[in-house]
């Protein structure tokens, strides 16, 4: 798990970790895969020459098929045990299989039964899943090296404060409003369970589970009374019925191709999000966008400026660039502009509060001088005494 990442400070520690899961699954791919040469060798008539040579030989190799699978993969027997618990354990139906293959075997060692081989469709099975394991630690360690690092990166957050999210709605939509926004971090919390695409029957294991124990159970039952009690073929009707269960587990795979598009992703610094991102951000009807993101600095431009106060020029520029900064105003730019950016850094006063005066402009204190940037409707709302006529005013923006 990578949730607990914080910083970069737990860059290592997480990737190796991840680093040694891909190693480990990388191992159990491989070991699987041995094994299911075998056992589906024993499907052909391969087991008819060996069973001519000594009787005993293909119910010993299934055997040893059956005792390797089980050891390969212990960590999936963890699952009957939380699945006792009463949670959902998504390796449950393959844990049942790897029980039952192993105990079938045991017992056909001794009943001889026709039906060999039977490992072959669980190794299938669990294949695929070490399988997809593999391809999602593969895609989890190139995707959180894009994550772990010092740099700023892009990103989309929910506004959770009712109160900010009405002021900014302002009745705008009908009924309650969910705003998503984008913003910049260099710390993405919650990394995995955001960009983990979970296994699409996982809700479904385990009622799988229990009904393939029942089934299995049932059809057991039958088959010892229309085979008078034969035990090998009635525990092979049964291995098959929860071998049938464990299908799920291929579903696993779909990181494979999950994998794949995160590779082609990754050339643009992105990568797929995951199905709990995804239904949170279905749930917003509304996206705020910042004016710097509208307008990013230099897309606006002075193109002339008519003087109508005496105020010192220098000093007003400098304040109404230091209050347009402060609240990242597009129009920050124009001031500074006009101040040669040596004058700009060297004297940038400093702003002690911001007001936006709706529809009219902001104002605010800088250095115990209050400022006031916006239209002529908030130089009137303030008593601005000695205003230039409106008709001036259109006069220059026709200009």
């Amino acid at each position: 798990k990578i949730d607990d990442y914080k910083s970069i400070s737990d860059r290592e520690r997480i990737m190796s970790d991840l680093k040694n899961k891909k190693r480990t699954f990388l191992i159990k791919t491989v070991l699987n895969l041995f094994l299911l040469i075998p056992a589906a060798l024993l499907l052909t008539p391969l087991s008819e020459t060996l069973t001519a040579i000594n009787p005993s030989t293909p119910y010993i190799i299934d055997l040893v098929i059956a005792a390797l699978a089980v050891l390969f993969n212990l960590q999936i027997l963890e699952s009957v045990t939380i699945f006792f618990k009463g949670n959902s354990a998504v390796d449950m139906p393959a844990a049942l299989s790897l029980i039952a293959t192993l105990f079938y075997s045991i017992v056909n060692m001794f009943t001889k039964s026709s039906f060999i081989g039977v490992s072959a469709i669980l190794l299938f099975t669990i294949l695929s899943y070490s399988l997809s394991k593999y391809f999602f630690y593969s895609s989890a360690i190139k995707n959180f090296s894009i994550i772990a690092t010092p740099e700023f990166k892009s990103t989309a957050s929910i506004i959770n404060n009712k109160n900010i999210t009405k002021s900014i709605v302002n009745n705008t939509i009908e009924g309650s409003a969910l705003i998503c926004y984008g913003g910049e971090t260099t710390n993405v919390h919650g990394f995995l369970s955001y960009t983990f695409c979970q296994n699409p029957v996982a809700s479904k294991i385990k009622n799988i589970s229990i009904f393939s124990l029942i089934f299995g159970a049932v059809v057991l039952l039958l088959s010892a009374v229309l085979t008078s009690g034969n035990m090998g073929t009635s525990l092979y009707y049964f291995l098959s019925v929860i071998s049938l269960g464990a299908i799920p587990s291929v579903y696993h795979l779909i990181s494979v191709p999950i994998n794949a598009a995160n590779k082609r992703l990754r050339i643009y610094d992105a990568m797929l999000t995951g199905y709990r991102a995804a239904d949170e951000l279905e749930l917003c009807n509304g996206i705020a966008v910042s004016s710097e993101a509208l307008f990013p600095e230099g897309s606006i431009r002075l193109v002339d400026m008519k003087l109508l106060s005496p105020n010192p020029f220098d000093q007003s520029m400098l304040d109404a660039a230091a209050i347009a900064s402060a609240i990242h105003s597009p129009i920050a730019g124009i001031f500074k502009q006009v101040n040669l950016a040596k004058t700009y850094k060297t004297s940038e006063p400093e702003v002690d509060s911001v007001i936006y005066e709706e529809k009219m402009g902001i104002s605010g204190w800088v250095n115990d001088r209050r400022v006031f940037v916006g239209n002529r409707d908030l130089m009137v709302a303030h008593g601005f005494a000695g205003l230039p006529p409106a008709e001036l005013d259109k006069k220059i923006m026709r200009k």
